[in-house]
């Protein structure tokens, strides 16, 4: 974001196919990585692209430093997201930079997002939810902490993570509120905003 790109969130956990179908249709040239390479099929799968593990990244100092561009405009896009929509093929939706900072200002201000938070984040990355989750805290200085899958499937081990942790905001799967909110009823929990979306309670 500092450099002014934009980027494609692909949850990796989707099949090659779908994800050689975003890139194309994305036009994005550079594949960040934080997993290594599951096996020499999928490697292959994606030669076209430059790939880039994210940890080697932290790793290296920068030779020389480009200067930044300005403050991107408020119109500029941020990310773009992908959704199968009705035809099963994935279809990528812009999002621009206003339109995140206005849901990020009002959700922080109305939900008391500070820099004591402690949130978690639930969903997969190539869910729009997933980009509300990150923003939210990063931009209030609050504590994100990110769930391994076995906490994400387990209710029991998710409740547990809240309270060893001190968790204060986290977004649940709407199928996940009942078995969540009972665990959490009448035991003490540094708990206070417990979100859903996707589906009608």
């Amino acid at each position: 974001l500092k450099a002014d790109a934009v980027y494609v969130p692909i949850d990796h956990k989707h099949p090659s196919e779908r994800k050689k179908l975003i890139l194309a249709q994305s036009g994005s040239s550079i594949l960040l990585s934080t997993a290594g390479e599951r096996d020499e099929s999928e490697r292959q799968a994606f030669d076209k692209w430059t790939r880039v593990n994210v940890a080697s990244l932290s790793a290296k100092t920068p030779a020389n430093r480009i200067p930044l561009p300005a403050k991107p405009s408020p119109v500029a896009p941020i990310y773009v997201i992908f959704t199968s929509g009705t035809t099963g093929v994935p279809k990528g939706v812009v999002v621009e930079h206003h339109a995140v900072s206005r849901l990020i200002q009002w959700h922080n201000d109305k939900f008391e997002v500070t820099p004591d938070t402690r949130h978690t984040l639930m969903a997969g990355v190539g869910f729009d939810v997933c980009q509300w989750e990150i923003w939210s805290p990063l931009c209030a200085g609050a504590t994100l902490h990110v769930l391994d899958d076995d906490k994400r499937l387990d209710t029991a081990l998710l409740t547990d993570f809240y309270r060893q942790n001190n968790i204060t905001h986290a977004f649940v799967p709407t199928v996940m509120v009942p078995n969540v909110v009972n665990a959490t009823r009448n035991r003490a929990s540094s708990l206070r905003y417990l979100f859903t979306a996707g589906e009608k309670l």
